[in-house]
């Protein structure tokens, strides 16, 4: 069954990925009527997120984050289905890296990096480009994929221009191990917990929050530096990151001080342009016991 299901996609879905990306929106303005007005995709969790995040917004203006969370969130799924073939050419193009000499810099220090971020504008294209740009090795965790096809299908995808995927199983072995060569290691820390053991607790957009700590508690066994990472649209299907030095080693601060240093800055990126967030997760679904 799992074969079957990866064969569907194969003859189905990848070839869809082949199309010139304008034409992919155009199929992601058709299915944008369907998602935002007739099946109303977590409409309810969208508007709440919102609602909640940002309580002193007239109903106006949170209906207006909404729709152009909507177009934005039509627009990624183009976006990664583009993903299953756009070439190097076309995604250097389209992903401008900017600020590198913040870690080349860092790189002529002889330091490994921990680089924050979230799930903020287009996730996938960033992994798929980042180590062409930087000097160094860049490692990013993901979760087990269950499906061994597309386990291999997603690695093989992700990893063309040399970023090296670690299970998050692989974390603790990882850091365990001395750092042989400088390395940057890409924390998206805006998830929601599984659990409510070692998170960081804090008031986030309005709200009682629970983040994951692994990116300190990790980033301190090799007293890395801590960087900031922006994914920024420019325009529809054109993004810009930027990078941003956070410390130059972090063994001297708590748990505590360096998520609070990531969420202040997220917090006010969100703020900033809130529709390319991603609203329709569950974010804060954990509670403090």
């Amino acid at each position: 069954m799992k074969y079957l299901f990866f064969l569907l996609y194969k003859l189905l879905v990848r070839p869809l990925s082949y199309l010139p990306l304008s034409v992919l929106y155009g199929i992601g303005n058709f299915f944008h009527f369907f998602l935002r007005y007739v099946f109303k995709y977590r409409y309810a969790v969208i508007h709440a997120n919102l609602s909640k995040s940002f309580p002193t917004k007239s109903e106006a203006e949170i209906n207006e984050i909404l729709n152009n969370y909507y177009w934005f969130l039509t627009d990624l799924m183009a976006e990664n289905l583009k993903a299953l073939s756009i070439s190097e050419a076309e995604l250097a193009k389209r992903f401008i890296y900017k600020d590198i000499e913040v870690l080349q810099e860092l790189y002529a220090q002889q330091k490994s990096v921990s680089i924050l971020t979230a799930h903020y504008g287009n996730f996938e294209w960033m992994l798929m480009s980042i180590n062409k740009y930087l000097p160094m090795q860049v490692y990013s965790f993901y979760n087990y994929i269950a499906n061994p096809y597309f386990r291999k299908e997603i690695i093989s995808n992700r990893t063309k221009t040399g970023i090296k995927l670690l299970l998050t199983q692989e974390a603790y072995t990882f850091y365990e191990q001395a750092v042989q060569a400088p390395y940057a290691n890409i924390f998206a820390s805006d998830q929601s917990p599984s659990q409510i053991k070692n998170v960081y607790w804090t008031t986030f957009l309005n709200q009682e929050t629970a983040f994951l700590t692994g990116a300190a508690r990790y980033s301190k066994k090799h007293d890395t530096a801590i960087v900031y990472m922006y994914i920024e649209c420019t325009k529809r299907g054109y993004y810009e990151v930027r990078f941003k030095k956070v410390v130059d080693a972090c063994r001297h601060l708590s748990d505590d001080e360096i998520m609070k240093y990531y969420v202040d800055i997220l917090e006010k990126q969100i703020q900033e342009k809130p529709e390319y967030w991603l609203w329709s997760h569950k974010r804060w679904k954990r509670k403090r016991i």
